[in-house]
């Protein structure tokens, strides 16, 4: 992400005074007595030390933060970014009309066209000549034409600029940070930068521009991993130990121990070989939860359906963080990719990697360092599915201890059997010596990538049996109607947090769904 280059002090420190009245109000008389009655003893308390020395200076303005800090107290404070980078002091802004970069409007526009256009099957293209720009007009006239009717004339500066409203409704509409509005430069795609290391190859490449929904899918965890540390940090919890040697480096350690240690840590070997895909990953995400890991897992954005993540740009990733490590899964994916993708994050996890991930692959084409922690990863994963010992079990039970060429039909049952993809039981046999390399090499050809991606997903499933698998868990949906309730948080907050409106949190089938904690 790039840096700023220039905030409003003013509006800053109006955002941090607006909130912490807030949050003021919501205390009871009894925790306000904790602060000697002061909202200003308050608000030293409510930012963790570190990022509270350096507001300091962002306010006094001795020092510049960095746009993902920016984000970051954006979405503390509960405003939008761009209230920082605007050079006009907050006073009935929501009738008040700014200067904006068009040519970012415009690339803004493009991309989120881009990203709409892709969504589309073959045949519906045709509808529109096969054109993006056809697309636009036509979805300019349907859907946006009510709201923003002087949308072309704002591009082209042939009318005032748009009002703070109406920037907002655009910004939200094109999957855009608030703020890219406002910049006094022209944005490329090299703005557009993950906040997490890429790990990602797919088919011998690396995919460098990540997508409007890839990028606010990381957000949104991100903002849940942010709310759900601090949480814990403010109720006394300790750091995450749920892992053995968690707390330790082992960049040096064996593979066999963390693999080890990660079987251990999902209970693998007292699960039953015969439940079906979708049963074991349900199965893992929850002994994974239960144990102070934040799993999220989603086929979409959010609740938006009509905004499906692509199982071709990411698989899943991970965020390492000593009290609220956060997996996300592609939902979208085969469930037997999502075994392997819950496995392959942990091993990140354990080895302290934040980082996008992609499915397994023999040969890859990015950086040397990055590729070797994610082939180190994927050598992990492989061994936590299917250790030495039980393929090698399994190998001479399949083929009644005897010398077998038929190992692709062996690879068949083991699959069968743990609920893994064929991918990694070939790879697993071949680095133990099952398979010679010829016949992994043929074998490994002829299997299709795109066909362990496919998705296993159909229809939406009921809302609220999916709700704590999308949202990383009920400890951590149940904290956060805790918080709410007990007038600790903000609606406006919960809502963000759990997209949930005030009936839904007050819903009787949200609290079935607590109790089974």
């Amino acid at each position: 992400m790039m840096t700023t280059t220039y905030i409003n002090r003013d509006n800053l420190r109006w955002a941090r005074e607006r909130w912490i009245d807030m949050r003021w109000r919501c205390l009871v008389k009894a925790k306000k007595g904790n602060y000697d009655n002061k909202k200003e003893t308050y608000w030293q308390s409510v930012l963790e030390p570190e990022l509270h020395e350096k507001y300091k200076d962002w306010e006094k303005g001795e020092l510049i933060p960095t746009e993902n800090q920016l984000e970051e107290l954006a979405e503390k404070f509960n405003v939008a970014l761009g209230y920082f980078l605007i050079k006009k002091k907050l006073s009935k802004i929501k009738s008040t009309v700014f200067w904006i970069n068009t040519y970012n409007l415009r690339w803004a526009r493009k991309r989120w066209v881009y990203e709409k256009w892709s969504y589309l099957t073959k045949e519906q293209q045709k509808k529109y000549d096969n054109e993006e720009e056809n697309y636009w007009q036509s979805e300019l006239k349907q859907k946006l034409h009510k709201i923003h009717k002087n949308y072309e004339n704002w591009e082209n500066k042939r009318s005032l600029p748009p009002t703070w409203k109406q920037l907002e409704g655009l910004a939200k509409k094109f999957h855009i940070g608030f703020g890219y509005l406002f910049i006094d430069r022209k944005l490329t795609e090299e703005d557009i930068k993950l906040p997490i290391t890429d790990f990602r190859t797919y088919g011998n490449k690396i995919i460098r521009t990540p997508t409007p929904a890839l990028l606010d899918v990381i957000r949104d965890a991100r903002s849940k991993q942010r709310w759900y540390r601090d949480y814990k940090l403010g109720n006394g919890y300790r750091k995450f130990s749920g892992l053995a040697g968690f707390d330790k480096d082992l960049k040096e350690a064996d593979d066999d121990l963390i693999a080890n240690d990660i079987r251990e840590f999902l209970d693998l070997d007292k699960k039953d070989d015969y439940l079906d895909s979708d049963k074991k990953i349900k199965n893992l995400i929850e002994t994974v939860v239960i144990r102070d890991i934040m799993v999220m897992r989603n086929g979409c954005v959010g609740n938006n359906t009509r905004r499906p993540l692509n199982v071709e740009e990411f698989c899943g990733f991970a965020l390492y963080d000593t009290h609220a490590p956060l997996i996300f899964i592609n939902g979208a994916l085969s469930k037997q990719a999502q075994i392997f993708t819950l496995a392959h994050e942990l091993a990140h996890l354990q080895l302290r990697h934040s980082g996008l991930v992609d499915m397994i692959d023999v040969d890859t084409s990015i950086s040397k360092e990055n590729f070797s922690q994610e082939k180190r990863c994927n050598r992990i994963a492989g061994k936590v599915l299917l250790p030495d010992e039980i393929i090698r079990r399994d190998w001479e039970l399949f083929s009644g201890g005897h010398d077998s060429h038929d190992y692709e039909e062996i690879c068949k049952k083991i699959v069968n059997r743990y609920k893994i993809s064929f991918q990694v039981v070939l790879i697993r046999a071949y680095l133990t010596g099952l398979i010679e390399k010829e016949d992994f090499n043929r074998s490994w050809k002829v299997t299709s990538n795109k066909k362990e991606r496919t998705t296993s997903q159909k229809g939406g499933g009921d809302f609220w049996a999916t709700l704590p698998y999308r949202l990383g868990g009920r400890p951590f949906i149940n904290a956060a109607i805790d918080e709410f309730f007990e007038n600790r948080m903000l609606y406006t907050d919960t809502r963000r947090l759990l997209g949930l409106d005030y009936e839904q949190l007050k819903s009787k089938k949200l609290e079935k769904m607590l109790s089974k904690i």
